[in-house]
């Protein structure tokens, strides 16, 4: 956070935002944590259900899908074929992926 600027750190989006682009996790990361969560038998499923939200979401701005419902659909079965590719095919896919400006492979207009 030092190296924040302190007039940016006054607001919640400014500094998530700058947290975010300082860890700079990559999509699969995202997908992965939110993947991975499970509930802590001491929590409520109210907390589950927010940091499964939270997680989400972080996940999905990564991808940009900007709103679109369309969009979350084609990200989601995007992900469902790419977790069906063989070890080699999946590689080969993330490669072209961290080339690709959108950080996945369908092109929108």
């Amino acid at each position: 956070m030092s190296k924040c600027d302190p007039s940016h750190a006054t607001s919640y989006e400014s500094i998530k935002k700058f947290l975010l682009q300082v860890l700079h996790l990559s999509p699969s990361v995202y997908l992965d944590k939110f993947s991975a969560l499970v509930r802590d038998k001491d929590k409520a499923f109210g907390q589950f259900s927010t940091r499964l939200t939270s997680r989400f979401e972080y996940y999905v701005e990564s991808r940009k899908v900007d709103h679109s419902y369309d969009k979350l659909v084609d990200l989601m079965i995007y992900d469902k074929i790419k977790a069906s590719l063989s070890p080699s095919l999946a590689r080969h896919v993330l490669s072209l992926e961290a080339a690709h400006k959108d950080l996945w492979l369908v092109e929108y207009p």
